[in-house]
């Protein structure tokens, strides 16, 4: 079953299946026509990748997971990004977006950026979200910032303890 919507950019009309329309809806979507409108409103150009449509991505998943709760927009995304300047807060590691985000297992997967909440009771909110490594995000869960890096100097130490046996081992 299809219905007639607006386009948001161009106000034109267009038609669109009603399941597709109901899904945007839930997941909070402005409608367009078409990949055109959508590229011109998010101020670049079709085929060319902007500044800003890396952080589609990230910005998708957080309103996918909170719905309407996520008020967090792409400008909010890009401002953060800059602001951490692409570093973890946590391991200090230069972050980066993966190239396809489904596929990682090619890449240097502890590189790869992923949109964390601080307090993970809280939305995704503007003051409440920062980028981190994957396996940081993924460590971290719902813990908290203070536990997490708890969590790390353990890490840390039992690695530095396992050189210096294997050390001593190899060195008899």
């Amino acid at each position: 079953m299809t219905i007639t919507l607006l386009c948001c950019r161009c106000l034109k009309n267009f038609e669109r299946s009603k399941i597709l329309y109901e899904k945007n809806l839930r997941l909070g979507k402005r409608i367009f026509c078409s990949r055109s409108c959508v590229g011109k409103d998010q101020g670049g150009q079709t085929g060319k990748k902007n500044k800003r449509s890396v952080f589609n991505y990230y910005l998708e998943r957080a309103k996918c997971r909170n719905g309407k709760e996520a008020t967090i927009t792409l400008t909010d995304l890009q401002k953060q990004w800059k602001k951490q300047r692409g570093i973890c807060p946590y391991s200090k590691i230069a972050l980066r977006h993966a190239k396809k985000q489904r596929k990682l297992k090619d890449e240097r997967w502890w590189e790869v950026a992923s949109l964390d909440k601080m307090d993970s009771k809280e939305p995704y909110i503007k003051e409440n979200v920062e980028f981190v490594g994957l396996p940081i995000n993924l460590a971290k869960n719902s813990n908290s910032k203070t536990a997490t890096i708890e969590l790390m100097d353990v890490i840390k130490e039992r690695f530095e303890l396992e050189k210096i046996e294997d050390y001593r081992f190899n060195s008899v």
